[in-house]
């Protein structure tokens, strides 16, 4: 089935991208707010099309929005289709994306046959089209936003072992390497959480477990003595404990 072409309003002139929060400009046209902020501010408020000085006031087209959403919605079923189908030339790589910022379920759907996003990009050696930032390829975006590269196909295959059983030994040295990159900058940033847990709640008698909750639930005060875990995966053994006085008022 042929994917459905994209509406040129639905599309931020800024960034090529399907826009999720569309605001009108003083020169008459729909931008992604963040995108025309960012212009205006690095433009001196000069408008991206007519180059003159405009204000910068801008009005939410709700409108357009749920335009936008309702064409999305309706449209997700062809993510796997979008991927199979994808070249530099058609270049379905905002509509991809979209689909998968509206819905993160989309990044491990299962087609027809078992099949998800992944799956499809490895079977259909997606490795070189580019997406509207100028250098990720497909299988890159789908793991930077976090898709599921254990997850198995109706023939319990992953994507790195259908990639060996199709004998794509390149793509699977992709799928290494980027599985280990993202791995690698996780761990950094579960590193930097639990250090921001750890100074900005134990030490006010906050309780914290594996997912930085308070006794009575998350962001809950617990006792003045306060336990503080450490996950064993950021210290290579078990489970590190602390405990944790809470200052005088």
């Amino acid at each position: 089935m042929p994917i459905p072409e994209i509406p040129n309003r639905f599309l931020c002139p800024i960034t090529l991208d399907i826009m999720f929060d569309p605001v009108l400009a003083a020169d008459g046209r729909n931008y992604e707010r963040s995108a025309i902020e960012r212009w205006l501010r690095e433009h001196n408020n000069t408008s991206p099309f007519t180059r003159e000085i405009i204000n910068n006031r801008l009005t939410q087209n709700m409108d357009l929005r749920a335009e936008i959403l309702e064409f999305l919605d309706l449209n997700t079923h062809y993510i796997h289709e979008a991927i199979a189908t994808l070249t530099t030339q058609n270049n379905h790589a905002p509509f991809i994306k979209a689909l998968i910022k509206r819905n993160k379920d989309n990044l491990n759907r299962k087609d027809e046959t078992g099949q998800t996003p992944l799956h499809v990009a490895v079977i259909n050696r997606k490795t070189d089209v580019i997406d509207t930032d100028g250098n990720i390829n497909i299988i890159q975006l789908l793991l930077r936003e976090g898709a599921n590269y254990k997850i198995r196909n109706n023939q319990h295959q992953t994507p790195k072992k259908l990639a060996k059983e199709l004998g794509m030994w390149d793509m699977v040295d992709l799928l290494e390497k980027q599985v280990n990159d993202m791995e690698q900058k996780r761990q950094k940033e579960y590193v930097k959480i639990d250090t921001l847990y750890f100074f900005q709640n134990a030490q006010h008698g906050f309780y914290l477990d594996s997912g930085g909750q308070g006794a009575g639930g998350p962001g809950v005060p617990g006792n003045p003595a306060s336990n503080v875990y450490c996950r064993p995966d950021l210290v290579g053994g078990g489970w590190q404990h602390w405990k944790i006085t809470a200052p005088s008022p």
